[in-house]
């Protein structure tokens, strides 16, 4: 007698959240991650996802390369938000909270 196969329904419960924050640009991409703490941005590779203690407007131009990104604090001002996403295409995620402390570099995550 042939084995049932599982829906995928049930094999994604599987699938641990991590972190929940604000969507500031949506998107879903699977990266390893690269956590950058000390302004050290011109490390980040077009494949990996950072991780960075806190967004701000002096990143506009250093982390574009990145595939995603994940920020502990966020931007303060909706004026600030209205920039990021103007000029940042790719998905991020604010608000995290201590995602640069329990995330290791290299690991591989999804970020939705």
């Amino acid at each position: 007698m042939p084995r049932p196969v599982k829906p995928i329904a049930q094999i994604k419960k599987f699938h641990k959240i991590l972190f929940k924050g604000i969507a500031l640009n949506p998107g879903i991409v699977t990266g390893s991650v690269r956590i950058l703490r000390n302004q050290d941005y011109y490390q980040v590779k077009r494949d990996e996802i950072a991780v960075i203690p806190q967004l701000s407007k002096i990143l506009l131009s250093k982390i574009s390369k990145a595939k995603a990104i994940i920020a502990d604090a966020g931007l303060s001002t909706d004026h600030d938000k209205m920039l990021y996403k103007r000029n940042i295409k790719i998905p991020t995620i604010m608000g995290v909270g201590n995602a640069i402390n329990v995330l290791q570099n290299k690991s591989i995550i999804t970020n939705n």
